[in-house]
């Protein structure tokens, strides 16, 4: 809690707004996730992680 925290007094300090990314956790399949995650953080200041449960 404290990174995420911490994510937003810096934002906020520079007078910006985060950009959180939501991303669907094995799909297509959780080798290829990771990889999407680790692309999207480059631009993004999070992403949420969501577990499929149909």
């Amino acid at each position: 809690m404290e990174r995420i925290k911490n994510c937003f007094e810096k934002l906020e300090a520079k007078g910006e707004k985060p950009l959180i990314v939501y991303a669907t956790a094995c799909d297509p399949n959780c080798s290829k996730s990771l990889e999407v995650f680790k692309l999207v953080l480059k631009y993004a200041d999070m992403v949420e992680i969501g577990m499929p449960f149909s």
